[in-house]
């Protein structure tokens, strides 16, 4: 799967750390799959604003990641607990499509 940097963060920031072991050992290999290397580190400079944003600096180009069946469907419980919860936005339905069209 195509993934952008935004893409990147916005799983990393909603992938539930808190599940059964071997649930949690496919968690830990999407977040080393899906985390930046340090060459990506160095081109991005990745910068938190006061009201919690973050900035970065263009010049990485989307990754392809290799999503299989159980790493999908951990995401998309995650989506679903986000939506059970009323706190989808545009960002994260636009990350949850792609998920739903594999």
């Amino acid at each position: 799967m195509l993934l952008s940097v935004v893409d990147r963060l916005i799983l990393l920031n909603i992938i539930d750390g808190e599940n059964d072991i071997p649930t949690l050992r496919v968690i830990r290999q999407m977040q080393k799959d899906l985390g930046f290397t340090e060459e990506e580190l160095e081109i991005l400079k990745f910068e938190n604003k006061p009201n919690g944003g973050m900035v970065w600096q263009p010049g990485v180009d989307d990754k392809e990641i290799e999503i299989g069946h159980t790493p999908h469907n951990v995401v998309l419980k995650c989506f679903d607990k986000i939506n059970q919860k009323q706190k989808m936005n545009m960002e994260l339905l636009a990350v949850f499509e792609k998920f739903e069209e594999k």
